[in-house]
């Protein structure tokens, strides 16, 4: 009897096993992710920092006319960003 679950049990982990792996192979098939892992060495390195309240003064005062204009008593949220629309709850 403990012979033939451990046999069941056995063959009910490589059913689940191959049917894992055909599952990956199928939407790494469909993404073409192999095609993308080739380009990964070829992408730039993406530094993100946080900039200092200063730096932010700075990057006002150099914006374009393009852009939206910042007030120095804009209304401010508690991480000091600007509150340009506040969405109802």
């Amino acid at each position: 009897m403990f012979v033939s679950l451990v046999y069941e049990v056995m063959r009910a982990a490589a059913a689940y096993s191959t049917t894992i792996k055909n599952t990956s192979d199928i939407i790494r098939h469909s993404l073409r992710l192999k095609d993308l892992a080739d380009d990964l060495d070829h992408l730039p390195e993406l530094v993100v920092t946080e900039l200092s309240q200063e730096e932010i003064a700075e990057l006002r005062r150099q914006s374009g006319p393009d852009e939206l204009p910042v007030s120095d008593d804009a209304e401010l949220d508690d991480d000091h960003n600007d509150i340009i629309e506040e969405l109802p709850a």
